[in-house]
């Protein structure tokens, strides 16, 4: 727990900064070994709001490993007037960076790199982040880190981070 911390745009509507903790190795319930967690709290009270799960927890035989290693927000991209969170799931094949809804915590969007499934590229991992809206469309934008990525004649693991531009349509 606490592996990534981030201050998130107000998920509970109380115009205040919400928080967003991981749990990359939790295993809680019915979940399998190392499934990973993210804990969403009220900036404002400490709260707990929800709980974040990986979509694919058993995808692969895999089991979701790595999820919540990375955690962020970006501002509303879906119209909803709420942030949203973003969670890296870099162990799952091919490794990805989820997006969820800041109000009902259902999934948006799950991305991955745009070169497609490269071993050991490790997408989502060190960092996802989100920014404001970089490209003048009115939503927030995603950044995800890649730190296995070697693409072309790169050194191996010289890796890359991808900018998605408003990532719902």
């Amino acid at each position: 727990f606490g592996n990534s911390v981030s201050g998130i745009p107000d998920l509970t509507g109380d115009g205040r900064g919400d928080v967003v903790i991981s749990a990359p190795e939790e295993n809680p319930g019915v979940s399998p070994q190392g499934a990973g967690r993210a804990y969403v709290f009220n900036g404002s009270t400490g709260e707990y709001v929800r709980t974040l799960v990986s979509p694919n927890e058993q995808e692969n035989g895999r089991f979701g490993a790595g999820f919540g290693q990375a955690v962020g927000g970006v501002e509303d991209i879906n119209g909803d007037g709420r942030g949203e969170v973003i969670v890296s799931g870099w162990a799952e094949t091919p490794g990805r960076a989820y997006i969820f809804d800041g109000m009902t915590g259902g999934l948006l969007k799950a991305l991955s790199s745009l070169n497609g499934p490269t071993a050991g590229a490790s997408f989502g991992d060190p960092a996802v982040a989100g920014v404001s809206d970089a490209n003048g469309d009115g939503k927030g934008d995603v950044i995800v880190g890649s730190s296995g990525e070697h693409p072309g004649e790169s050194p191996v693991n010289s890796g890359r981070a991808f900018v998605f531009f408003s990532p719902l349509p």
